[in-house]
C-alpha cells in the first residue's frame, strides 16, 4: 500500500467514525498477520448502524487497552509521523516498511495513544 493511500485510507476511516455521537471500540482478533478492531456506538448490540471494522495487516507490535472508547467531536484514528514516529519506532524497534497507527482514546492522559505498528491498514462498514 502506498503512503498516500494509506493516508486517504486513515482519513476515510476518520470521517467515517466521526458520522457517529461516539464510537466504543474493542479488538475482536488477533493473529500474526491481522488484527481485526470492531468500532460500534453500542458494543452490546452488533450489527446496529455505525459499525466499522477495521484490519491492520501483518502486524509489528500493539500497544492498547482491548476496549475503548472515543470522542468522535476530535481525531479519532491517525498516522503517526515526524518526531512522534521516531521514538516511538526507537522504543519498540519499528522495523523498516511498517507504519504506525494511532487511535486516540478519551478518559486518558493527554498523548496516550493505541499504538499499532502494521504494514497495511484496510476497513469495512457493516
Amino acid at each position: 500500500m502506498e503512503p498516500k493511500d494509506t493516508q486517504k485510507t486513515v482519513s476515510d476511516i476518520d470521517a467515517q467514525v466521526r458520522k457517529n455521537p461516539w464510537m466504543d471500540f474493542e479488538v475482536t482478533n488477533y493473529d500474526r498477520q491481522m488484527l481485526s478492531v470492531i468500532g460500534n456506538i453500542s458494543p452490546s448490540y452488533p450489527g446496529q448502524p455505525g459499525q466499522i471494522e477495521i484490519n491492520f495487516k501483518d502486524v509489528y507490535f500493539v500497544s492498547l487497552p482491548i476496549a475503548w472508547k472515543t470522542d468522535t467531536s476530535k481525531q479519532v484514528i491517525s498516522l503517526v509521523d515526524g518526531p512522534e514516529q521516531f521514538a516511538i519506532n526507537k522504543l519498540f524497534r519499528v522495523e523498516q516498511g511498517y507504519l504506525i497507527f494511532k487511535f486516540m482514546p478519551e478518559d486518558y492522559q493527554e498523548g496516550f495513544g493505541c499504538l499499532i505498528g502494521a504494514k497495511e491498514i484496510s476497513y469495512r462498514v457493516l
